[in-house]
């Protein structure tokens, strides 16, 4: 009777090797990004100008860890028809199409009947998929949530499972994948490691995972910003806009992040928070400059979100600036006329 056994090596055995970046600090060769956001942010979007950009070669942020393309890309997406949404809109961003690949589902041999794809029964029929290509780098899944099969999503030990298995697949077949998911309702004490909607597996198993989210100073704006990331460094938070049905990247610094995003859409509950927050703060700083730390810590007290102050602060054209003395901080004072 043939026995199950552990699989085990020693580490001097095991070859070391840098990671390989298909999109540096956001997507990896061999590893599950998660891009988390609610609908109708443009998540599609992002994948879809990264798809397109795999298949010409002209990757983002390329550099010497990269993997020089172009290569060909596998897509599931169970939301956007392929002939009036998804091909329309690669077209628009440059992609090379005979490198974009979608699954429509699965079948048994020429039966009419086509079934959805699902992870976990189905990865033997997507390698096949894959084996065909010239070049596979690339697997996107939107969102995860309609291929998961039988598996409970809100099941921590099922979902873990399953992402291990699609980790596996990635790393055999030297892909990276980027699986879209949304966000369940609750902020969780403004944390945004908790939003992704299923279970806490989800985030926990994926690599590297980002949000998509509003601007809060621009709501024509999108941001795609960490929020975790087990392989390096967070990558900067990027932003971009939806004109014209097309994704175009804006070349501005935002330094929000993840928790600052959440702590923001709990702040936007509440009528004119930012007005309300303005007209505090100018009241606040009329006398002259105070120290930032007593500022903040006054707004928090009375209910001002520190983002929200953040904002008001540049609303208002604060001043910021280091404070005299050995081991001060910083103060903040308004900008007076002429100055």
């Amino acid at each position: 009777m043939r026995q199950l056994r552990a699989v085990v090596r020693a580490l001097d055995t095991v070859e070391s090797r840098p990671v390989r970046w298909l999109w540096p600090r956001r997507a990896a060769v061999g590893k599950v990004t998660l891009l988390a956001g609610d609908p109708g942010l443009g998540k599609s979007f992002v994948t879809l100008d990264l798809a397109a950009r795999v298949s010409t070669g002209v990757l983002p942020e390329s550099g010497s860890q990269c993997e020089p393309g172009p290569h060909d890309v596998l897509l599931l997406s169970a939301e956007d028809d392929p002939g009036d949404t998804i091909r329309p809109r690669l077209e628009k961003l440059g992609a090379d199409l005979r490198r974009i690949h979608c699954v429509g589902g699965v079948r048994l041999d020429d039966a009419p009947r086509i079934r959805q794809l699902s992870l976990d029964t189905h990865l033997a029929q997507l390698a096949d998929c894959v084996k065909l290509m010239s070049s596979p780098k690339l697997l996107i899944v939107d969102p995860i949530s309609a291929y998961m099969g039988k598996v409970d999503s809100h099941n921590n030990a099922e979902t873990r499972g399953l992402l291990a298995e699609l980790g596996r697949f990635a790393e055999h077949f030297g892909m990276a994948v980027v699986c879209v998911t949304h966000l369940n309702k609750s902020g969780a004490q403004g944390k945004a490691v908790y939003r992704a909607m299923g279970s806490l597996a989800f985030t926990a198993a994926a690599r590297i995972v980002l949000l998509v989210s509003k601007h809060p100073d621009d709501q024509a704006k999108r941001l795609v910003v960490p929020v975790k990331n087990n392989l390096t460094r967070d990558a900067e938070s990027l932003v971009y806009r939806i004109e014209d049905d097309c994704l175009s990247w804006v070349d501005e610094a935002c330094a929000y992040t993840a928790d600052d995003l959440e702590a923001s859409a709990d702040a936007g509950d509440k009528p004119d928070a930012l007005g309300e927050a303005v007209e505090w703060l100018g009241d606040a700083l009329k006398d002259g400059p105070r120290g930032a730390r007593e500022v903040l810590s006054e707004a928090k007290g009375v209910g001002i979100a520190e983002i929200t102050l953040k904002r008001a602060k540049r609303t208002l054209g604060v001043i910021a600036r280091p404070s005299e003395g050995v081991g001060s901080a910083w103060t903040w004072s308004l900008r007076r006329s002429g100055s």
